[in-house]
């Protein structure tokens, strides 16, 4: 089809605000009682599928829970709307804007020079 991205996996619209973006990439997922660390699955304008990565046994996060998604500059608030193991769905409370959505394609689509940029920022960091 004209204008899609060669190799890009959408799923179905359900209830989202538009494809979710399948992307496998680092963030954090910050809740009242902590902050782990995550790769994000998958992404739409309304929510995000998580794993996170465990440090400890426990439970995951619980349904109901407030949380901030982060990753690299943006951050998106919302829900956690369904938790399994170590996964689980976070719902937006705003939608995502365009703009963080194709910032979380491009590091999906270019790790290497993601990783340069990253590398460049903390060597400026530490001049």
């Amino acid at each position: 089809m004209p204008g899609m991205t060669p190799n890009r996996a959408f799923g179905k619209l359900g209830s989202r605000i538009g494809a979710r973006i399948r992307l496998g990439v680092a963030g954090d997922l910050a809740m009242p009682h902590g902050t782990c660390d995550c790769t994000i699955e998958d992404v739409s304008r309304s929510g995000a599928r998580i794993t996170i990565a465990r440090k400890r046994p426990g439970p995951g996060p619980r349904v109901g829970t407030p949380a901030m998604l982060r990753f690299h500059e943006g951050e998106m608030l919302g829900t956690i709307v369904w938790s399994s193991g170590d996964r689980c769905a976070i719902r937006f409370d705003r939608p995502a804007q365009p703009a963080d959505l194709e910032r979380l394609r491009w590091i999906s689509e270019n790790p290497e020079q993601f990783a340069q940029a990253q590398m460049g920022t903390a060597s400026a960091l530490w001049r």
